[in-house]
């Protein structure tokens, strides 16, 4: 489940996920997550109410900050739970020192 809202203001756009963010819900999010980028310079994906997560969401966040790089936008990823930084750190998809090439690294997240 996504929720969207969009401060024009500032061009930026909040998605709040909540519930599983496995290979059955990323579709939705994929979706949310495009439309957030069509609208908004930023968008915020607020990830603490995400129970479950697998390497399905994890792949969908990393080609989202690609998305975004490569768009000039800007995703910012907050609240995102014990489970997601250790699947993340597990699967080679984390760098603690930066690294632009990795998908998630300390400058991602935000709370």
């Amino acid at each position: 489940m996504t929720d969207w809202a969009y401060d024009a203001g500032t061009k930026t756009g909040r998605l709040v996920v909540t519930g599983s963010l496995t290979i059955m819900q990323v579709g939705r999010l994929r979706d949310a997550l495009l439309q957030g980028f069509a609208e908004a310079v930023r968008v915020v994906v607020d990830l603490g109410g995400v129970g479950e997560i697998d390497i399905a969401g994890l792949q969908l966040l990393c080609a989202a900050r690609r998305f975004a790089r490569e768009h000039d936008k800007e995703l910012q990823l907050t609240g995102p739970g014990d489970r997601l930084c250790d699947l993340a750190r597990s699967t080679g998809f984390w760098r603690s020192a930066g690294g632009e090439d990795f998908c998630f690294s300390d400058k991602i997240w935000h709370g």
